[in-house]
């Protein structure tokens, strides 16, 4: 009989830690050594449809307002009787949210295997920090995406033995095309012709991505290769904040803030 293993991922948005969780789970399903089931926190995102391909119709939601209301308490009973019901032997998770209400609830379960994830360092407070620590304690596996992950994982005081490096990576044969219409490209992204672009591709939710620098460092390009111009795809609470940053670096309409692309 195979294994069941169950991927419990945040939501179905175009984040990194979904896209790579959804391509986990296709290659998983592809290769058949497991039966694959998946599991989320929130149904909502543009990936939903990428799911329903893979088989997936109806994958079960366990909605969370906060880690420290009677709703968790709620959701956490519900998960533990799922995994019981459909004798779940290995559990992963793959960002803080799910890290925490899986990991734990994989333990209340008595699911054999359960890994973890962490892909950043230093960007929760020190309550979330410690708790997500407490789940790594009940994982048998955080798997980290680089060396620097890893240090800050032991030095936090997780084991070494159990924290296990897979660098990021995609599937390249995914994004091969035969043929590129640059201009058609262009036109349908709302970008003027005649520029070499530099962009970045990121929620704009959280000063951890960084796109200040981005700008600093787009104004210092600019300066130097007048053909360059500078594109943002995301969306978040700090947009206006950034356009306003990009209107004051003197930028000559040379940065373009796309929103929100699947394309």
């Amino acid at each position: 009989m195979k294994r069941r293993v169950l991927h419990l991922i945040p939501s179905f948005n175009q984040g990194g830690s979904e896209r790579q969780a959804l391509q986990l789970v296709r290659l998983l399903v592809g290769e058949g050594s497991y039966e694959v089931q998946l599991a989320c926190l929130d149904k909502t995102g543009i990936l939903f449809d990428e799911a329903v391909g893979l088989g997936f119709q109806d994958p079960p939601e366990f909605p969370l307002t906060s880690f420290y209301d009677a709703n968790m308490v709620i959701q956490l009973r519900r998960f533990v009787s799922y995994l019981k019901e459909n004798r779940i032997d290995i559990v992963q998770t793959h960002d803080f949210y799910s890290n925490i209400f899986g990991i734990f609830g994989a333990a209340f379960a008595g699911v054999p295997f359960r890994i973890a994830a962490k892909r950043e360092t230093g960007m929760r407070s020190p309550v979330q920090r410690f708790t997500e620590r407490r789940a790594f304690g009940r994982a048998n596996t955080v798997v980290a995406n680089s060396q620097k992950v890893k240090d800050y994982l032991v030095a936090s005081g997780v084991r070494e033995s159990k924290v296990s490096i897979i660098y990021n990576g995609i599937d390249h044969l995914l994004y091969s095309f035969d043929v590129v219409d640059r201009k058609a490209v262009l036109r349908d992204l709302g970008l003027p012709e005649g520029y070499r672009f530099v962009t970045i591709v990121a929620n704009l939710r959280s000063p951890v991505k960084n796109h200040e620098m981005f700008l600093r460092a787009a104004a210092t390009v600019a300066a130097k290769f007048p053909d360059a111009a500078f594109v943002l795809a995301g969306e978040g609470e700090l947009l206006n904040e950034y356009k306003a940053i990009a209107a004051m670096s003197d930028l000559d309409g040379r940065v373009h803030f796309l929103g929100r692309c699947s394309r």
